[in-house]
């Protein structure tokens, strides 16, 4: 809410200085990215890894992002010196490959034998589907992949049995959401935040909380809000916008356009404005952090005390405003935030990403079983046989709660097999970690097999990531 259009292409926005300047989205990616490469830079430097010139770069990208800015953002890095610049695997695809990599390498004597309990056989084939749903800070990603594996004979005389597995993963859908991540349940509690301290405020100062508002603003908006709690708001978006414009008037954040009589009095509110923006966004993000490592353990709180986060932000969340002064004394005490009204503000956002991951899989499931059931002309029935969950926003067991519900209520899963799998270590790293093994497999085209390897008894796969490359993301309303 605190940036604005110029035109088509360009945004402005107002730095920690409290300057504003005005940049199309390709100087905002170009600033990024360099910045980026100069952390990297002084980081390798630092530790002394990896000396030499950085040539190649492996880029991931969100699953709706079309063919344009994808090559605008290849242009970009090599306009700041990076010849080789490889976007083959987008956000889906690449946790995907560090799924199959990990299920096969965690034990390599016998991970091609313990994953065929997991899959369908048909013919000569194993089947296991998987879906990936990545969520970050600001996009959602969701890839369902069949794994399909066969076993070839060795090229050898094996006669101690080891065995050669072509594993051949195919992309059978893909989709995702921008704007759509973990900064959404931010601002969905930053709301409720804002909506909740300036109704605390209000009881406490009463009529004083009005301040210099216009009164024939202020008392209608006051009037139809003095019997709405702050639940229901969140179910009513007009009146959720007029509860947010009235705590504007007591606790305001905006700082894009400020209105004051003289450029030196608009500048100072501009900064006090953003510096209370940024420590309420702060809280709110602190909120989401406790609130999912607390809703993991037995005993779940029903709410938490805002006095520990809001009291070392005093200055920043009120300077220049009214209640100041009287919120220094040590003896004030600050409302406490309810668990309810955190579920409330993340469900949305946890209900469309199950929406999706509903929608995609119905419709790859269905349309895989009648392939398959054509090609033996006899009925097939596969479904997700594995859902795994990246990136930090799926921490929240809210989510995986959704997922595990969805599991048991829909035809396209197993219910009584399919596990949901997250490795908390890897939630930021399995994308990176995916795609630059799948940049390595496709320009080494190497196979694990060895003859070493087969004549001692052990079986070896061949990765074969060809199906992964190209595709079409489906899109839901």
């Amino acid at each position: 809410e605190n940036c604005h259009m110029t035109s088509a292409i360009e945004r402005v926005l107002r730095l920690k200085d409290n300057t504003e300047v005005s940049l199309s989205p390709q100087q905002i990616t170009f600033a990024a990215l360099s910045s980026l490469l100069k952390t990297f830079e002084n980081n390798r430097r630092r530790m002394g890894i990896s000396p030499g010139a950085l040539n190649r770069v492996v880029v991931t990208y969100p699953a709706s992002l079309l063919p344009e800015p994808r090559e605008q953002m290849s242009e970009t890095l090599r306009q700041l010196g990076i010849r080789n610049v490889d976007i083959t695997f987008d956000e889906a695809v690449a946790p995907a490959i560090f799924y199959i990599e990990q299920r096969f390498s965690d034990a390599p004597e016998i991970g091609p034998e313990a994953f065929k309990n997991q899959c369908t056989f048909l013919d000569d084939t194993w089947f296991h589907q998987i879906l990936i749903i990545d969520i970050g800070a600001g996009t959602t990603d969701i890839a369902l992949v069949q794994i399909e594996m066969r076993e070839t004979p060795a090229r050898f005389d094996a006669a101690n049995g080891g065995r050669i597995y072509v594993i051949a993963p195919r992309l059978l859908g893909s989709t995702g959401r921008q704007h759509l991540g973990g900064n959404l349940i931010t601002l969905s509690l930053f709301r409720c935040l804002k909506l909740q301290l300036s109704r605390w405020l209000e009881q406490t100062f009463g009529s004083e909380t009005a301040g210099d508002h216009d009164q024939t603003r202020w008392q209608p908006l006051a009037d139809r809000q003095s019997s709405v709690t702050s639940l229901d708001l969140l179910k009513d978006e007009p009146l959720l916008r007029e509860a947010l414009e009235r705590a504007e008037m007591i606790l305001p954040t905006r700082f894009s356009e400020v209105l004051a009589t003289d450029a030196e009095s608009s500048s100072e509110r501009k900064a006090q404005n953003s510096a209370r923006f940024h420590a309420l966004w702060e809280i709110a993000e602190i909120l989401k952090i406790e609130f999912s490592r607390l809703l993991r353990q037995q005993h779940k709180p029903t709410e938490l005390e805002l006095e520990s986060f809001i009291r070392p932000r005093l200055t920043q969340l009120f300077a220049g405003t009214r209640f100041e002064q009287f919120l220094m004394d040590e003896s004030v005490q600050f409302p406490s935030f309810l668990r309810e009204t955190f579920e409330k503000a993340a469900n949305p956002v946890i209900d469309n990403i199950k929406r999706l991951a509903d929608a995609l899989t119905a419709e790859a499931i269905r349309r895989t079983n009648q392939r398959e059931s054509a090609r033996r002309s006899t009925e097939v029935n596969l479904a997700v046989d594995s859902i795994v969950l990246s990136g930090r926003s799926c921490q929240l067991s809210l989510f995986r709660d959704a997922i595990e519900l969805l599991v048991r209520q829909k035809p396209q899963f197993n219910a009584n097999q399919t596990e949901v799998l997250y490795q908390e270590q890897y939630a930021k790293l399995a994308t990176a970690i995916g795609a630059l093994r799948g940049q390595r497999l496709v320009s080494l085209a190497y196979t694990d097999a060895s003859s070493k390897e087969l004549a001692s008894g052990q079986s070896s796969r061949d990765l074969d990531i060809r199906n992964l490359f190209f595709f079409l993301p489906f899109f839901f309303k």
